[in-house]
């Protein structure tokens, strides 16, 4: 596996993004529900798409690195956008503004951060009709990364273990030392 997932890397570059250019907005992540209730501007990061795949694996892409790759993992997750316009609360085209404005900015983050390999799906709004008087507007956005799958074994030995070991057969004690480099 590698050191840094695709979504992992994604989520870190557009959050440190928007520490420096738009501080203020809060990006959790995880599969949490979020709030109904929200006070300011919100990009909750969800792995996988809103019914809970993960995506398709595909063939390998950008082949010759180290690890090598053995697939594609057209990684699914969804960002669910959410702000509001204080200063016009009963306004609803204030209130689709700051959402649209709030959606421009995410995604200019996500494609200088991961130009050619992330992709939107879809979009939507989330529409309660129940609720005649909503606070602020939501909008989710459906997403795929391209994650490389790697030709590496799940790590749970420290690279430079050795192995120091007796062998007797009969009357013949041999002692060898193993690496990783030794031969089979």
């Amino acid at each position: 596996m590698t050191d840094t997932l695709a979504l992992v890397k994604l989520y870190q570059d557009v959050t440190a993004r928007f520490a420096v250019e738009t501080p203020g907005v809060a990006q959790p992540f995880g599969w949490r529900e979020p709030p109904r209730q929200f006070t300011g501007p919100r990009i909750a990061w969800v792995p996988g798409d809103p019914a809970g795949n993960i995506g398709a694996d595909e063939a390998a892409r950008n082949v010759g690195r180290n690890p090598r790759p053995i697939s594609t993992l057209r990684e699914l997750f969804h960002c669910v956008i959410s702000t509001s316009d204080q200063t016009a609360p009963e306004v609803e085209l204030a209130q689709y503004v700051a959402v649209r404005a709030l959606r421009d900015a995410w995604w200019r983050a996500v494609y200088l951060a991961a130009h050619g390999t992330v992709r939107v799906i879809s979009q939507a709004w989330n529409i309660d009709r129940q609720n005649e008087r909503r606070f602020g507007a939501t909008l989710i956005a459906i997403c795929t990364i391209e994650s490389m799958v790697a030709d590496a074994p799940l790590e749970g030995v420290p690279e430079d273990t050795a192995i120091n070991a007796r062998l007797s057969l009969l009357d013949v004690t041999e002692t060898i030392h193993v690496t990783k480099d030794s031969p089979p």
